[in-house]
């Protein structure tokens, strides 16, 4: 069990008790909004093991996880507005220094909001992204939609896999194996991700 999981396994815990609860849909609204925040949330798996939690409500947890993760880029891009370029530094830690952040610029300066779009799709820290456009003076509105599509195509395509073709998207190797750590009870979450495949 990664250690910096840690806290969203216990909460996702209490998801699988609650799976059919009111509070479900809105708790990863929440989960998906606090992930330009805190970084570490792996939504993506959290966007598979919720629709095999619920298959039958794929389409809203795609709708939840992107919504949320639209509006949480614009909570930080407000916030960036507010506290600026140390902020940025304090939040994003090494991320503002080195590869990542080279390569993301790279991309942002290339395409603009274009470039949000296919940075919201891939692994590349959001958060970098988001910083970079509102540097470049890139709109809310622009960014809101951005995430939205490039978020939306992801999360879209893992929900929909999850809901009808689960072998299919086990065989993303990360995710098979953050989907593994969230659907195992936590004293099991140790047991090696490749007994669990598919």
């Amino acid at each position: 069990m990664h250690k910096r999981f840690h806290p969203i396994l216990r909460l996702f815990a209490h998801m699988r008790a609650k799976a059919f609860s009111p509070w479900f849909l809105p708790l990863i609204f929440f989960l998906s909004f606090i992930d330009f925040f805190v970084v570490v949330i792996p939504m993506d798996a959290l966007v598979v093991a919720s629709v095999l939690l619920r298959k039958k409500d794929w389409f809203k947890v795609f709708i939840v996880a992107t919504l949320g993760s639209a509006l949480g880029a614009i909570a930080l891009a407000y916030v960036i507005d507010l506290w600026g370029e140390p902020l940025v530094r304090e939040h994003l830690g090494t991320w503002y220094v080195g590869e990542t952040w080279t390569k993301t610029t790279e991309i942002i300066s290339k395409h603009g909001a274009w470039g949000l779009i296919l940075i919201a799709m891939t692994p590349l820290p959001q958060q970098v992204a988001v910083a970079l456009c509102r540097f470049a003076h890139v709109s809310l509105s622009a960014i809101f939609l951005s995430i939205f599509v490039g978020r939306g195509l992801k999360y879209f395509f893992y929900a929909y896999c999850a809901a009808f073709a689960p072998r299919l998207i086990m065989r993303f190797k990360s995710i098979r194996e953050e989907t593994v750590e969230l659907t195992t009870d936590e004293k099991d979450a140790s047991v090696d991700a490749s007994t669990n495949a598919p």
